[in-house]
């Protein structure tokens, strides 16, 4: 099988995180993530993983910790 280079986040625990970190959007734009990234992350669409890990750094947390328990695999793109 081809290797995923995208992940799928669980919206609500990075709108958990956000709230958490009392964070809007045009905050994590300020750490230098793209809009669309952050309205992929926040409503169930593959994110590629660079920009995962930018997500995941601008939240203070684990990549691992934002991510669904859907396996890598599945991710298509639509």
């Amino acid at each position: 099988m081809r290797k995923s280079t995208a992940v799928m986040f669980d919206r609500m625990k990075v709108i958990s995180q956000m709230a958490r970190l009392n964070m809007k959007t045009d905050d994590l734009i300020e750490c230098g993530v793209y809009r669309q990234a952050i309205w992929k992350a926040r409503n169930n669409r593959p994110v590629a993983i660079l920009t995962a890990r930018k997500i995941a750094k601008a939240l203070n947390t684990e990549l691992s910790d934002l991510l669904t328990e859907k396996d890598p695999d599945e991710v298509t793109y639509q």
